[in-house]
């Protein structure tokens, strides 16, 4: 079976018109894996996906877009959806701090995860394993600290930039792999003065290029933007396969 990715929320901190901030699916044949789980994410999720058959929840970096909806999840999984053990959350290291300091207002005993969510933070220098899936990790250039994933679920490899500026250890991260999803919260051509941390289309197309990927899909964008405006940025500086992400699309790792 081809591992396939399903965007639930392609949308940056301010989310597009009837969209979702970040979150991914990914699946494989007896694996299904989330990463990022941002604000109004999780009704998207569940309309499409079982959260009793999710293996595991990945989160790149603590910023709210990204693992707002960690909150709600909790709920779900308490009170409408039945496991047979807590679902495993991910986050970088130091996350447990900040996301337990988020919840601590309506939960001050620290116990609001407890038996239902098994927080973890995984180790940036360390493979990741979820049953036959490994999970690597790379840091991006972003305003606090991030990674980037790279996810190798049978001979498929998929890489996620994450929130990010270029950077040429993304380039090398990322290089060979079968799709490539990367940020552009600058939209087709924005640019960023002074401190970095995001892209823009034709950047992630650079990169894209440099690292000889497959088929680059752009998400995390701006209502400002359309598809085929950042399409066609993108076009200028990468031949391969271009695909501009939206809520509900599944795309195929071919």
């Amino acid at each position: 079976m081809s591992a396939t990715l399903r965007i639930i929320g392609s949308s940056p901190a301010v989310p597009r018109p009837n969209g979702a901030s970040s979150c991914y699916v990914l699946r494989s044949e007896g694996v299904t894996l989330v990463l990022e789980l941002g604000s109004g994410a999780l009704g998207k999720l569940i309309a499409k996906h079982d959260l009793a058959q999710v293996d595991a929840v990945l989160i790149s970096h603590m910023h709210a877009d990204h693992f707002f909806d960690l909150v709600p999840l909790r709920y779900a999984l308490k009170y409408a959806v039945r496991r047979r053990s807590p679902l495993s959350v991910y986050l970088p290291p130091e996350g447990s701090k900040k996301l337990h300091a988020v919840v601590s207002p309506f939960a001050p005993r620290g116990s609001f995860f407890d038996g239902i969510v098994d927080v973890a933070e995984y180790s940036p220098d360390r493979t990741l394993r979820v049953r036959d899936v490994r999970i690597t990790f790379a840091k991006t250039r972003h305003y606090i600290d991030g990674y980037a994933m790279r996810v190798r679920m049978g001979a498929q490899t998929f890489v996620f930039s994450s929130d990010t500026a270029p950077q040429p250890a993304l380039v090398e991260f990322a290089r060979g792999a079968d799709l490539f999803l990367c940020e552009c919260a600058l939209g087709e051509a924005g640019e960023e003065h002074g401190r970095r941390g995001h892209c823009n289309a034709n950047e992630a197309a650079a990169m894209a290029a440099q690292a000889a990927v497959k088929h680059l899909v752009l998400t995390h964008y701006p209502a400002s933007q359309t598809a085929s405006r950042l399409k066609h940025a993108a076009a200028g500086a990468f031949s391969g396969r271009i695909t501009v992400a939206d809520d509900g699309m599944e795309i195929a790792l071919e």
